[in-house]
């Protein structure tokens, strides 16, 4: 007997998770790795897959917010509104970028500046 895939319904927080992630070109093992300290690999993809399993809206409005900065991190890297596929595989990278224009944005709010060259800098290092 063959099993039918699991696939999440479209509005649920793991359908628009599975979808977001597909627009973006980021496998959801990649995902789960930029989410550590959010959620665990094993959860994630077993929300992802097992339609009885499902994320708690805490952790799925973190996740939301982590896909947030990746799609902010996805438009900063278009070359003249063309986009440019950032390879999410580089954990280490796109972790950095992450973190850092996560950091450079609060410094802005308070008229920081001094953050800005590293954000821009790390940003351009995610790319394939």
């Amino acid at each position: 007997m063959i099993e039918a895939k699991y696939i999440p319904t479209p509005y649920s927080p793991e359908g628009r998770i599975a979808t977001k992630l597909r627009v973006l070109g980021c496998a959801e093992s990649n995902f789960a790795k930029l989410c550590a300290g959010i959620i665990g690999k094993t959860k994630l993809n077993e929300a992802l897959t097992d339609s009885r399993r499902s994320l708690d809206n805490p952790t799925a409005e973190s996740l939301f917010d982590r896909i947030e900065q990746m799609e902010s991190l996805q438009a900063a890297v278009a070359v003249d509104g063309v986009q440019v596929p950032i390879d999410w595989a580089r954990i280490e990278a796109v972790s950095t970028a992450l973190s850092v224009r996560l950091a450079n944005q609060i410094e802005l709010k308070s008229g920081n500046h001094e953050l800005e060259f590293i954000a821009n800098t790390v940003t351009k290092r995610v790319t394939s």
